[in-house]
Parts: structure tokens; C-alpha cells; sequence
């Protein structure tokens, strides 16, 4: 089975209010019964990569201020049913108390999206 990469890479860009004195943590969910993997920089620094990034903190809300999260997330079309693929990125301690970032695409059979997401902490 050959892998295609899609031409456009899927992107969506939000910002995120976060409160002082609390942590932010943030998820990495790929739906659609796929598999697949995140890399997130919190700036230019590596802030978590893996198949699966649960609930990781990246720091209080006050020092996060102004900072960017930048994630992509490789998703692989591993089920013969379909051929879709989604990606959520959850981000969690700020207002609202959890924001879901969710982004879905077809792929063609066997292949795979890259998807990026891109969290501005205000």
C-alpha cells in the first residue's frame, strides 16, 4: 500500500485567552479510528511529539501570555471502510475551560494528511 501526501496542508489558526495562576495543558486526539502523529513547539522550543499527547502542561497562564503553540500532526488512513481523517488539538485551563480545535479532510486510500494547528495564547 503506497502512501500519497496530500497537496495543501489543512491549517487553522486560533487565539486562546489564559488566566493567571493557572496551568494550561493542552491534547492531541486523531479520530476516525486512524493513526497517526504530533509534533507541538511552544515558540521555537519542542514542547511535546508522540503518537499520542494527553493533557500535557505547557505552564501557568500568565507566563504563556503572548506565546504561540504550533502542532502538526501527521494522520494516516489505516481503516479500508473510509478513507477520512480528523485531528483534534484541545487546549484546557484558560477561558473557555476547553477549546477544541478540530479539523477533518478526506485522503485517498492508504494515504495520509498533514494537519496544522496553530494556538495563540492571549
Amino acid at each position: 500500500m503506497r502512501a500519497m501526501m496530500t497537496s495543501s496542508i489543512p491549517r487553522k489558526a486560533v487565539q486562546y485567552e489564559v488566566l493567571d495562576g493557572r496551568p494550561i495543558t493542552f491534547s492531541v486526539l486523531v479520530g476516525e479510528q486512524q493513526s497517526g502523529g504530533s509534533v507541538a513547539y511552544l515558540g521555537t522550543a519542542l514542547a511535546a511529539q508522540g503518537l499520542e499527547i494527553h493533557d500535557h502542561e505547557l505552564g501557568d497562564g500568565a507566563a504563556l501570555r503572548g506565546r504561540v503553540l504550533v502542532v502538526s500532526t501527521a494522520v494516516v488512513d489505516v481503516r479500508p471502510e473510509h478513507d477520512r481523517t480528523s485531528v483534534v488539538v484541545r487546549v484546557r485551563g484558560g477561558s473557555p475551560d476547553a477549546l477544541d480545535v478540530m479539523q477533518s479532510q478526506e485522503t485517498t486510500p492508504g494515504g495520509a494528511v498533514n494537519y496544522l494547528t496553530v494556538v495563540r495564547f492571549v
